[in-house]
């Protein structure tokens, strides 16, 4: 079973049908002047589609716990226990300045940690870094 053209398509053909039967300048005019608001209507709609979707993506992601970083203890275990003590100790006096430095300590390998705790910091998620440290010992 044949399926039906979208309608757009439909009156596109039927523009260019009538562009090739009319010889007459002004009507000749009139239907570019439709053709061309056909197109800027099919431009218009699919620019509305894309920001639909990239607006549905973006509730999707901060609904779905998108604030949130996900480490784990294992994610900690890379780094010395003092420095996840001074860590720990930056996060309870909501040290941000202190955190980054300690952060720019880490190596450049451990990119979720370092990812993760940038993220928890601009978010102010102290409590976080807290429990997640509180969680190892």
């Amino acid at each position: 079973m044949l399926s039906k053209p979208p309608k757009l398509d439909l009156i596109r053909f039927s523009a260019i049908r009538r562009l090739l039967l009319f010889e007459d300048d002004i009507n000749l005019l009139k239907l570019v002047g439709e053709l061309i608001a056909i197109g800027w209507a099919r431009h218009k709609a699919e620019e509305a589609l894309l920001a639909q979707d990239s607006q549905s993506k973006d509730i999707q992601t901060s609904t779905s716990g998108g604030d949130e970083a996900i480490l784990t203890a294992d994610d900690l275990a890379v780094m010395p226990a003092a420095w996840v003590a001074e860590l720990h100790q930056a996060a309870i006096e909501v040290d941000s300045d202190r955190i980054v430095q300690l952060i720019e300590q880490i190596p450049d390998c451990h990119v979720a940690l370092i990812e993760g705790l940038t993220h928890w910091v601009h978010n102010f998620c102290f409590d976080e870094i807290i429990e997640l440290i509180e969680s190892i010992n």
